[in-house]
């Protein structure tokens, strides 16, 4: 098995205990309402919502953190990559066409939570949310 293989099978693993660090990264948004709501969703196969968010916020982090870019806001703007309050699999109309507009929501609801938070979102951190889909 690969290290990014192990990395993406760890991150699924992941508590405050077994990396501390990351958790300090993402503690403001990661223990809110808001984003532990997602874990109510799924978003492929098996795995929620929450899940997924967590997984990619840590493997972004740690890429980041390999390669001496700013790891910290990374993992925040990871975090926040699919804050959107719906199933996508549920037929709806709202949903249409999810994959191409579900980044604005989830940038929508990211500032609308920061602002509820006194925090500011960085534009790093905006543009890893709304461009997560298309780079």
């Amino acid at each position: 098995m690969g290290k990014f293989h192990k990395l993406y099978i760890h991150s699924y693993n992941l508590d405050e205990f077994s990396d501390k660090e990351f958790f300090d990264c993402i503690k403001d948004y990661y223990n809110t309402e808001e984003v532990q709501s997602l874990g109510q969703y799924i978003q492929h196969g098996d795995v929620t919502l929450l899940q997924h968010v967590k997984s990619v916020s840590y493997i972004s982090y740690r890429v980041a953190k390999h390669y001496g870019f700013d790891y910290e806001k990374t993992a925040k703007g990871a975090i926040l990559h699919d804050l959107v309050y719906y199933d996508w699999h549920v037929p709806d109309r709202s949903h249409c066409l999810h994959g191409y507009r579900h980044p604005g929501f989830a940038l929508k609801n990211a500032t609308e939570l920061s602002r509820k938070l006194k925090l500011t979102l960085s534009e790093l951190e905006k543009n890893i949310i709304h461009r997560h889909m298309f780079p």
